[in-house]
């Protein structure tokens, strides 16, 4: 059989079927240089690709791992963790790691208020707060009253400054938050009475599910509904 040499030779008989590299590719199905929509797989590549090539610079990762970049360096993985624990930055020079959360690491660490709902205070300092008085004709002036929540309880401290001119045997004030409907609680204070300072038994009485409270002389005693009259206490109550 004659060979013509101005046709190319077929794949079946060894050839190409083709006479230029494009018509080449396309005979024998192969990739060209440059962008390719038809590559479909890779099974036989035995280098991985780079990270500059839009690889990982990697053949296996840790199981459960988080993938880490490296800059134009193999991408890397964390081990897995302990169950529960969350991933912890190293810093800007380190890789991030699973641990425990250090709760006395500072602001850099954790940040906001725990609520008592989940098990926190609500509260990381002292707060003021303005009561509002029954059972004068001027009211105390210049009180420094400051409370703290930690979960259920409200602690108290009130110190008098100015104290009020009586007009009644009652004295009341407002607490910063409501007292538990359940039952009254008690604390023990020291009083102006009529002009004159004493240091007993005298008795503040929440109301239930109120801001309000009752204070009392010696005991449960009623005040003199004239002269001067004002309180200091602590005091510690359960909150609705």
């Amino acid at each position: 059989m004659a060979i013509d040499l101005l046709k190319p030779l077929l794949i079946p008989d060894g050839g190409t079927g083709a006479i230029t590299a494009v018509g080449v590719r396309t005979s024998l199905g192969a990739a060209a240089s440059g962008a390719n929509s038809d590559i479909t797989s890779l099974s036989a590549l035995s280098t991985p690709l780079s990270v500059p090539q839009g690889g990982t610079g990697a053949i296996t990762f840790n199981t459960h791992g988080v993938l880490l970049g490296e800059g134009t360096s193999a991408i890397v993985s964390t081990t897995a963790g302990t169950s529960g624990q969350p991933l912890l930055s190293g810093g800007a020079s380190a890789d991030p790691a699973y641990g425990a959360l250090n709760l006395a690491g500072g602001s850099t660490i954790v940040t906001g208020i725990l609520p008592t709902a989940n098990g926190g205070v609500d509260q990381t300092a002292w707060t003021v707060w303005t009561p509002s008085y029954t059972g004068f004709s001027v009211p105390p002036a210049s009180a420094t009253a400051r409370y703290k929540l930690i979960g259920k309880t409200c602690v108290c401290i009130y110190t008098r400054s100015t104290a009020g001119t009586s007009n009644a045997t009652t004295f009341t004030l407002t607490l910063p938050v409501a007292a538990s409907g359940s039952v009254p609680q008690y604390g023990v204070l020291a009083a102006t009475e009529d002009g004159s300072a004493f240091v007993a038994a005298g008795t503040i009485g929440t109301r239930q599910n109120s801001t309000t409270a009752d204070l009392y002389t010696q005991g449960f005693g009623a005040w003199t509904a004239s002269g001067l009259k004002d309180a200091d206490f602590s005091f510690t109550y359960e909150t609705a």
